[in-house]
């Protein structure tokens, strides 16, 4: 019998090329040994923004773009 493939589960944004992918993504592989084979398990979460750096990274992400009120021109 052949190994099946049981599928991926995936929900929202996750980054994943450089630098912020080390910093905002918590990896874990796990192995669970079966009398039939291995069953790899492998999970990915991003960490959310925290200014404390208690639940997450200090720095918020590079891409985060925030957008400012214009300056009055009648000056």
């Amino acid at each position: 019998i052949n190994a099946e493939y049981m599928g991926k589960f995936k929900d929202g944004y996750m980054i994943k090329s450089g630098y912020p992918s080390t910093v905002f993504v918590d990896r874990a592989v796990r192995h669970v040994y079966l009398r039939q084979g291995v069953l790899g398990v492998k999970v990915s979460i991003m960490l959310p923004y925290d200014p404390q750096g208690k639940l997450g990274p200090e720095k918020p992400q590079p891409d985060q773009v925030t957008v400012l009120n214009p300056k009055d021109a009648s000056a």
